[in-house]
C-alpha cells in the first residue's frame, strides 16, 4: 500500500512539472538598449499560460505574445507570482503603451492597449526601462 501511495504521488509531481513547464520556442529580440532572449508564446494554450505558475523569469528573458490578428488583447495576472512590465506592440514592432511594475495583486483586473495591437511583451519588472523600450519605440525581433 505504501508503495502505491509513492508512486501516486511521484506521477502527480511529474503531471504537474509537464503541465508547468511548456515548450516555449526561443528566439531574440533587439531594443534600443541590447538584446533579450524570448520565449514564444505563439498559439491559444501558450497566450493562455502565459508566465503564470512561473516562479521567475531569467534577468535577460521577456516573453513575447504573437496573436493571429490585431485586436485589443488584454492581459491579467492569473496564478502569477511576480511583477512584470506589459508593453504592447503593433505590426510593425511599435511600442503602442505599456504598464510598468504589475502585480499579481492587481488580479482581476485586464490591461489593454491604448489601440488595437499585434503583439505583447511581459519581462521582469524594471526590465522595460533598462531596455529602452518607451513609447513609439521600434524593437526588432528575428
Amino acid at each position: 500500500m505504501k508503495k502505491k501511495t509513492i508512486l501516486f504521488i511521484i506521477c502527480i509531481l511529474l503531471l504537474t512539472v509537464g503541465f508547468i513547464s511548456h515548450n516555449y520556442k526561443k528566439s531574440t529580440l533587439k531594443t534600443p538598449n541590447g538584446s533579450y532572449h524570448i520565449k514564444l508564446a505563439d498559439n491559444e494554450e501558450l497566450r493562455t499560460k502565459g508566465l503564470s505558475g512561473m516562479s521567475k523569469l531569467d534577468k535577460d528573458t521577456f516573453m513575447l505574445f504573437t496573436f493571429d490578428e490585431v485586436g485589443n488583447h488584454g492581459i491579467w495576472m492569473k496564478d502569477m507570482l511576480f511583477n512584470i512590465d506589459i508593453i504592447y506592440l503593433d505590426k510593425d514592432w511599435v511600442v503602442i503603451n505599456y504598464y510598468d511594475d504589475v502585480s499579481p495583486g492587481t488580479y482581476p483586473t485586464v490591461f489593454y492597449p491604448e489601440r488595437p495591437a499585434s503583439y505583447v511583451l511581459e519581462m521582469n519588472s524594471g526590465n522595460r526601462i533598462k531596455s529602452g523600450i518607451d513609447k513609439n519605440t521600434k524593437v526588432y525581433y528575428k
